[in-house]
């Protein structure tokens, strides 16, 4: 199974470009306001919605203290046709996302062709195309990429359609659907049939793998017709987070701990140690107990392990650390 989840998320396809590239996955567009910082916050919300289905930030303190000092994780900004378009550090992020012990969906995500057919109160069946998705949800291609989703749709050409039509998805037949995914290479199917009445409608929705043709997930959705699709698409993607995402559970230090860092015999060293120190989100909170004049100790509260943030001070070019004590560093 292990296997066959792998082949999953690292098959790549040949014949259509992804909506949000890999190397993309950890940008994020917002409106642009008059306020740069809130505009990372904004980003910074969507991009952990992204990652864990859910942009409340204050679930876990470590996130809302990341937010507060956001511009530590951006990696670059820039603005388009009036959009902030804002790239974060994703290595940094998902340590976040790690210490906080909270499930999370990386980079590394399948695609999947969809296949979308409605039946109208007069029991007409229809499939709709890419480009016919915008008469009832104009921000597919936006929503696509907040919630980091590979999703397309078939072009319907003249040898689609003589491997399936309406009813062929309506009825579920997943072996013809499946001879349409295999010619766009795609490892996943998503499968959306929606019951249209006069104000509500209904949605059922399965993902289903294009080779072995398992239903991997499976729901139903409810609602007014303007929106049930772009909500399903919101359960599709939180769904898909839980199984597909994970947790790596770290214990987190109840103790506080002690690190000495010699060779701070300036107070320039000072003030940069101390700066760097306190915007590690890691270290919840930051006391000096002790200065003398070739060195300090401090002592560190810290929101998850001190083997995540050890891997954080390693790559700090002005700290190297004593091989003999892990808790010492020396400030070059």
């Amino acid at each position: 199974m292990m296997t066959k989840l792998l082949t999953i998320l690292l098959c790549s396809f040949a014949l259509h470009s992804l909506p949000l590239a890999a190397q993309d996955f950890y940008q994020v567009n917002v409106a642009q306001s008059q306020n740069l910082e809130q505009d990372q916050k904004q980003a910074f919300a969507q991009l952990i919605l992204r990652l864990s289905a859910d942009d409340n930030l204050n679930r876990a303190e470590i996130l809302s203290k990341a937010q507060s000092e956001v511009e530590a994780l951006v990696l670059s900004s820039a603005t388009i046709d009036k959009q902030r378009v804002i790239g974060f550090d994703g290595q940094k992020v998902e340590t976040l996302l790690r210490q906080a012990e909270i499930k999370y969906w990386g980079s590394a995500r399948p695609s999947m062709l969809m296949f979308y057919v409605a039946e109208s109160k007069q029991l007409q069946r229809k499939l709709y195309s890419q480009s016919e998705l915008s008469t009832f949800s104009p921000d597919f291609d936006a929503q696509m990429q907040d919630l980091g989703l590979n999703v397309l749709l078939p072009v319907y050409d003249l040898e689609d359609l003589m491997l399936l039509d309406a009813n062929d998805v309506w009825g579920g037949f997943d072996s013809n659907m499946a001879k349409v995914a295999a010619r766009y290479g795609l490892p996943l199917m998503l499968v959306i049939k929606q019951f249209e009445g006069a104000s509500d409608s209904e949605i059922q929705w399965r993902i289903v793998e294009t080779e072995s043709l398992e239903t991997v997930l499976r729901g139903q959705v409810q609602g007014p017709n303007a929106l049930v699709f772009d909500d399903t698409i919101v359960k599709v993607h939180a769904q898909m987070v839980e199984h597909f995402g994970e947790l790596i559970k770290q214990s987190a230090s109840e103790e506080a701990l002690v690190i000495k860092v010699t060779q701070v015999d300036n107070l320039n060293k000072l003030l940069q140690l101390e700066q760097f120190l306190r915007s590690q989100t890691a270290i919840s909170q930051l006391t000096m107990l002790n200065k003398t004049s070739n060195s300090v100790s401090f002592e560190l509260k810290l929101i998850g392990s001190w083997t995540e943030l050890q891997k954080v001070l390693d790559l700090e070019p002005r700290l190297a650390a004593d091989p003999a004590d892990q808790y010492h560093f020396v400030f070059q």
